[in-house]
């Protein structure tokens, strides 16, 4: 049994899940502006030997047809904004607002939903685009190019699915921390 007081304890815990939420939304905002510019996060083609060269435009060949969704703009700019909304509330619930743990409770269903919107537009596009990406897998295993030992299709989708299960655990468990009586204690000043 811990010898530390329980405001103490709140107090930790408290900004423990303020540095949680703020590192998620810091990640969120990072990725989301990243989609938005388009940019892949890859070396620079010009300082590659010709044949990495040649590896990175078949990657992003693939990238385009499989990633390149039409709601890849809309959800990104979702992004931006849903996970800003984790770092307001990091700093509300830092501050003691009152309304801290209202906010970051909406702030976290609107993640979650995002989360499986986009889980959905992504699985939606790519079963679409199947036949697509597994004749561009299958040339550039023909070819005998470096990148053959890519991931299959199936792998690369059960990818997708597992990055969303683990980044919905994640947000769900926040949700459940930022309800804990000793959060909303602290936060109202209780202790």
């Amino acid at each position: 049994m811990s010898t530390e007081p329980e405001p103490d304890r709140a107090a930790k815990a408290t900004l423990m899940l303020a540095l949680f939420l703020t590192v998620m939304g810091t990640y969120g905002v990072f990725r989301g502006i990243r989609e938005l510019q388009g940019d892949p996060l890859g070396p620079t083609p010009e300082l590659l030997d010709a044949e990495e060269q040649a590896r990175i435009e078949a990657l992003a060949e693939l990238q385009a047809t499989f990633y390149n969704e039409p709601n890849r703009r809309p959800f990104a700019a979702a992004n931006v904004v849903l996970s800003a909304m984790l770092m307001i509330g990091s700093a509300f619930l830092v501050a003691r607002k009152p309304h801290a743990v209202w906010f970051l409770r909406q702030a976290i269903v609107a993640n979650v939903l995002w989360i499986v919107a986009k889980l959905g537009s992504l699985l939606w596009h790519s079963f679409a685009n199947a036949p697509e990406v597994e004749a561009l897998l299958a040339s550039i295993e023909a070819r005998g190019d470096p990148i053959a030992a890519e991931p299959s299709f199936a792998m690369v989708v059960g990818s997708m699915i597992v990055f969303s299960v683990f980044n919905l655990v994640a947000h769900v468990f926040v949700g459940w921390r930022v309800g804990r009586e000793d959060v909303r204690r602290f936060v109202a000043g209780e202790e």
